[in-house]
């Protein structure tokens, strides 16, 4: 069955300005490669860069390995064609040309009419042609790289009918061949605007493609109805003539020697025709899904590469005895939308993606060269023995998929439950490949869900009949079955198990979440939802467990006490998806009316709604919190968006259930997207809603509490030891003196005394210099300014500020001579915090360092009546301390009488 082609958006024709979500910023999408638009290779030296275009954008890649290299620019309307021109990239969008220069803009250039549409491009030399929806040929100049080329002329050749090919015949100058959908050529000065001559080969077949031979003068024209001709242009004689199935859509000579010309079709078929034989030499059979809109030899290399809608980039070697290609390297995606993603494993690396193209994916987040698709086996060569279709022998459509890391590295790991199979199928993470064990359902009705424990150990597979068999994933051996007794007839929808193995909960059609015991096998309860479970995840961290109903609502389950602990209300069409954020604290869900929302568990609210014009089939938040994944229904890539909570306050407050916000898909190559990097980093103040609540922490909730500081324990520790961690930190030699200068430079030390003589030294210099007695100054610290300020508070706050040696240097600088007020002002600081409950271990910490360093001058004999106000000082002191540690320890000798009371 041939490849349907339709029309699929890659990306929104007209891009809308992004708007603001509370929660969630788009960042970019992932997942495309190429489209129906025909590449472009360019030549570097010995490199060679192909460009396929993804609808509004266009990426380019290294012909030697694949590597993704640029992304170009997202513009506002889809790439039409593609052209490489001396340092630029030339891309037709609407009716402007934009040439891009490592994936920027530099310039542009657009058509007299804004309704007109650039259909083909092609640039040689100095000129650059452009054919339009109108059939008119537009010609600009480009003298200068650095300068807009300038528009040179505009006409419309005389024949009645559109124009469906173009290209630049070697070493014609200033010329190029046009070709009609009547199936003539034209070949025209482009200098002159005149038509030189006319082909009549080819009339009433339309022309669909021309590329020029490694001989000069001969070019090869594709037709509609499958004609193949190699033509003499100056002889005006056909050379050669073949035919293929279906219409030509490309061809291409192969030029390391080799006479081989390769042509493609509708239907993904490459064919090759060997030139000296003049005969078909073979035919590669399904190369795409669908059709291959260009294919092209690279110069002098046995390689063809070849793209496709089915969104892939293929390059073919020719190393066999009999010619026929093999596939060398490639890059893919889905070429239908996702219908279920997941992240794999405890990191957002990986996404896991099933599409109705029957493939499994494994997409990378970082590495676009470390995507790749699940290998099903030998499929292609299956195929070719049977004469069919490789998507004819893969297994049919995911509907259900479980993995589990644990245990990746010694047995398979993933299983999916596959559309009208009624056997589930293991995959191995580890090789990428599909595993080696089929578990079938034992009463023979189709899977409909599958669940990999937490260990790795187990999985089970749920049938359309209500049972439940647990399987060993290692050996694949049937354990145990569930649900044998309860004679349900209703499909299960879904399977989840506890992180220690002891709690199986399944859901069915029938509204009933029935929870097991794993171990015995034994029914603990069921809770009916009153209307049929779709869906349902578990969140191991919380133990809640997130329901869809066919009532469009959404009821949270605790596990532990089995009850419904809340019930969301506010999508107004059947639910597609949903996931727990990484905390457990927030839901993420999404429904065909087209709205993504996130409820707030706690309250129940509805704290984010947004709509992107696309309904979102499925959904999928990163284990770290980074990034909600998001698939749509017309959208072949995954969509990420940023989640800006990890890095700033993000509002909370209540929304109406109408209050949507419609926001843009992100872009490919996230142009005015918020990547990770960009939401941390983003210091833009957020305007704060009038309805929005704001808390300060208060400095003491009670007058009858102990507040302890804020400050690390580490700080008040260190400043106690201090003495203890100098002695452990002294060095063990002295230092050593610094090796002497030469004779005629002054050493350091010199220099910093002013012992160096300079040539210029006259007799008044001592007279210049001043005084001793005149240069000794009174320095007053900011410790000192605030102490004998009288504010008590913001001296404290100072203090807590010192590094610990600062603080215990100021504290051993205090005045220690009569009539000692530093002191005076110190102890009554330390006294009037702890009398206001605040700060409590600072308080001992500074009191300790204060009476070590000054013990001498106070417990000495000397001038007893000039320490009378320091002693009374430290008596009131001692008594507000003693008051504290009497009424600490009568609370917490109750304290601990209740406990010990309510122990026995």
């Amino acid at each position: 069955m041939p490849f349907a082609e339709k029309k699929r958006r890659t990306q929104d024709v007209n891009v809308k300005p992004l708007r603001k979500s509370r929660i969630f910023a788009p960042f970019r999408s992932i997942g495309y490669v190429s489209n129906q638009i025909p590449f472009d290779i360019e030549v570097r030296g010995t490199h060679f860069l192909v460009t396929t275009c993804v609808g509004n954008s266009f990426q380019t890649y290294d012909c030697e390995r694949l590597n993704l290299l640029f992304v170009g620019k997202q513009l506002e309307r889809e790439i039409s064609c593609l052209k490489s021109y001396k340092d630029f990239m030339l891309a037709g969008s609407g009716s402007k040309i934009f040439a891009y220069k490592r994936g920027k803009i530099v310039w542009e250039i657009e058509l007299e009419s804004s309704a007109d549409e650039i259909l083909h491009l092609d640039a040689f030399g100095e000129w650059i042609i452009a054919i339009s929806s109108t059939r008119h040929v537009h010609i600009w100049k480009h003298v200068s790289k650095y300068e807009v080329p300038e528009l040179h002329t505009i006409f419309q050749p005389t024949a009645n009918a559109d124009i469906t090919a173009l290209i630049h015949p070697s070493t014609y100058l200033n010329k190029v061949v046009l070709g009609f959908s009547d199936g003539s050529l034209q070949l025209w000065n482009m200098r002159t605007a005149k038509c030189i001559h006319k082909f009549d080969g080819l009339r009433g077949d339309a022309i669909t493609s021309l590329s020029q031979a490694p001989v000069l003068d001969v070019l090869a024209i594709g037709a509609a109805n499958g004609r193949i001709l190699l033509y003499n242009l100056r002889k005006a004689v056909t050379l050669m003539e073949f035919r293929q199935s279906g219409r030509v859509l490309s061809s291409s000579f192969r030029t390391d020697g080799v006479p081989i010309l390769a042509t493609s079709n509708h239907q993904g078929d490459i064919s090759f025709y060997d030139l000296s034989k003049r005969r078909v030499q073979n035919v590669v059979y399904g190369a795409h899904h669908g059709p291959i809109p260009k294919l092209q030899f690279l110069n002098g290399q046995p390689l063809l590469v070849t793209t496709g809608p089915d969104n892939s980039l293929k390059e073919w070697i020719f190393d066999s005895m009999d010619g026929v290609p093999r596939v060398l390297r490639f890059r893919n995606g889905h070429y239908e939308p996702p219908s279920y993603i997941q992240f794999y494993g405890q990191n957002v690396h990986f996404l896991l993606s099933a599409a109705t193209d029957n493939t499994l994916r494994a997409i990378s987040l970082f590495q676009d060269n470390q995507t790749v698709e699940l290998s099903q086996g030998s499929v292609t060569s299956k195929a070719k023995k049977l004469n069919a279709r490789p998507d004819e022998l893969k297994l049919p459509e995911i509907v259900s998929m479980s993995s589990s890391n644990t245990r990746e590295k010694y047995w398979d790991n993933i299983l999916t439950a596959h559309k009208n199979d009624n056997a589930a199928r293991t995959w191995s993470w580890k090789n990428k490949t599909l595993g080696q064990h089929v578990l079938p359902t034992t009463d023979g009705t189709p899977v409909r869900a599958v669940c990999v424990s937490c260990c790795g150990n187990f999985g089970m597979v749920g049938s359309s009949k209500g049972l439940v068999n647990v399987y060993n994933m290692q050996s694949g051996i049937l354990r145990k079955s569930f649900g044998r007794e309860q004679q349900s007839t209703k499909p299960i929808t879904s399977i989840m198990l506890d992180n220690v193995n002891r709690v199986l909960v399944t859901s069915s059609l029938d509204g009933n979440l029935r929870f097991w015991d794993f171990n015995k096998g034994s029914l603990i309860d069921t809770v009916d939802m009153g209307s049929s479970i779709t869906n349902a995840i578990y969140h191991h961290t919380s133990d809640l467990i997130a329901i869809i109903c066919d009532d469009f609502g959404v009821r949270i389950v605790d596990v532990q006490t089995r009850k419904i602990v809340r019930e969301l209300w506010g999508h107004s069409n059947r639910l597609t998806d949903l996931d727990f954020s990484n905390d457990g604290r927030w839901l993420v869900t999404s429904s065909l009316d087209g709205t993504i929302r996130t409820w707030d568990l706690p309250t129940g609210h509805l704290i984010d709604a947004i709509t992107t014009g696309s309904v979102c089939t499925g959904l999928a938040f990163g284990p770290t919190g980074d990034y909600l994944a998001t698939s749509h229904v017309d959208q072949i890539g995954i969509s990420l968006w940023t989640n800006l909570s990890m890095f700033k306050h993000v509002s909370t407050k209540s929304l109406r259930l109408d209050d949507v916000t419609e926001v843009s898909l992100p872009s490919i190559s996230g142009e005015r997207g918020t990547s990770v990097v960009q939401a941390a980093l983003n210091v833009e103040e957020e305007e704060v809603e009038e309805d929005d609540i704001l808390h300060t922490t208060a400095d003491q909730l009670d007058g009858q509490l102990q507040t302890l500081s804020k400050l690390p324990r580490t700080q008040w520790q260190t400043l106690v030891n201090m003495e203890l961690i100098k002695a452990r930190n002294a060095p063990k030699e002295a230092p050593k003196a610094p090796e002497k200068a030469p004779f005629f430079l002054p050493s350091l030390k010199e220099q910093a005394e002013g012992l160096v003589s300079k040539a210029n030294e006259t007799n008044n210099d001592d007279q210049q210099r001043p005084k001793l007695a005149s240069s000794v100054q009174t320095v007053t610290t900011r410790f000192s300014e605030l102490l004998h300020g009288g504010d008590g508070d913001a001296f404290f706050e100072y203090l807590k500020t010192l590094p610990p040696a600062k603080t215990d240097l100021e504290i051993r600088s205090l005045e220690a001579y009569p009539p000692y007020e530093e002191f005076i002002l110190f102890i009554k600081s330390m006294t009037s915090r702890l009398a206001s409950r605040r700060d409590f271990e600072l308080v001992q910490a500074y009191m300790a360092v204060f009476i070590k360093a000054h013990e001498d001058v106070l417990l000495s004999s000397d001038s007893p009546e000039e320490k009378e106000n320091v002693l009374n000082a430290l008596k009131a002191w001692d008594d507000v301390q003693k008051e504290e540690n009497r009424r600490l320890l009568d609370l917490v000798h109750y304290c601990s009488g209740v406990l010990s009371f309510m122990r026995t």
